[in-house]
């Protein structure tokens, strides 16, 4: 049996107390989650699934595009079926106490959350597996929506690619279906921030433009919505740097 809201909440406020800083707690009613200060370029906090599984998420999401709307993420996430290290299924109901909890939740950040590398050595890994992939039709076929939007996001930031070669990738994200099917959502947001195809669109245009102050800002300002939507306050961001692209343009 799942916890109702009252008892996450209050699971949450237990947990964070054993936890201790940087771990504070976010959100209200069902969207409480628990997150770590000095969040840069992704969201990576734990949730409760308000279901009779009762599960916990640990969500993963890259910041510098519209969130990934999956259970998990982008990368690094998981949930409470498994514990890191070790393939043993687990009930989540075990979890329903803070020492517990507390103890899943530090394996997760240490194992799975802290292992997301910088954006370069990140995309480097993407780029690896997009490769290997690509001399298989089948397994190239599974690199699509969000694995295939990071990839461009990161090739973006990181410039690793020409003008010419980045407004290829994002007609490629923009072909693919499942940039407007994944998200149910894809032409009306409730937290206003832009859709999958509204946030490519504008920008394949201002790459278009060869314009990248606009292109970085467009970034930033999504990043901004994101942590919006989360209602993370301020103080527990830090800055986030481009790093100097390797195709200026």
């Amino acid at each position: 049996m799942g916890a109702t809201t009252p008892q996450w909440k209050q699971l949450a406020a237990d947990t964070r107390d054993i936890l201790g800083d940087p771990w504070e707690v976010a959100g209200s009613g069902r969207k409480t989650i628990l997150v770590r200060r000095g969040i840069g370029w992704w969201q990576q906090h734990i949730s409760y699934e308000p279901t009779t599984l009762g599960r916990f998420i640990a969500y993963s999401g890259f910041l510098g595009k519209p969130l990934a709307y999956t259970q998990i993420g982008d990368s690094g996430g998981t949930t409470s079926d498994r514990f890191p290290s070790d393939p043993r299924q687990r009930r989540s109901r075990d979890l329903h106490d803070p020492q517990a909890l507390a103890d899943w939740i530090l394996a997760v950040a240490s194992e799975q959350f802290d292992t997301v590398p910088d954006l370069n050595d990140h995309l480097t890994r993407l780029e690896e597996v997009h490769h290997r992939r690509a001399e298989t039709p089948v397994a190239q076929q599974m690199f699509s929506s969000r694995s295939l939007q990071l990839l461009v996001m990161l090739r973006v930031i990181c410039g690793t690619r020409s003008r010419e070669g980045l407004l290829a990738d994002i007609d490629d994200v923009l072909a693919d279906p499942d940039t407007a099917l994944r998200n149910p959502a894809t032409f009306r947001r409730a937290d206003g921030g832009p859709t999958y195809p509204q946030f490519f669109t504008s920008l394949r245009g201002i790459i278009a433009a060869a314009d990248r102050p606009a292109m970085q800002q467009l970034i930033l300002d999504t990043r901004r919505d994101n942590l919006r939507h989360y209602k993370i306050p301020e103080s527990w961001v830090s800055g986030v740097t481009f790093p100097a692209p390797e195709h200026p343009w």
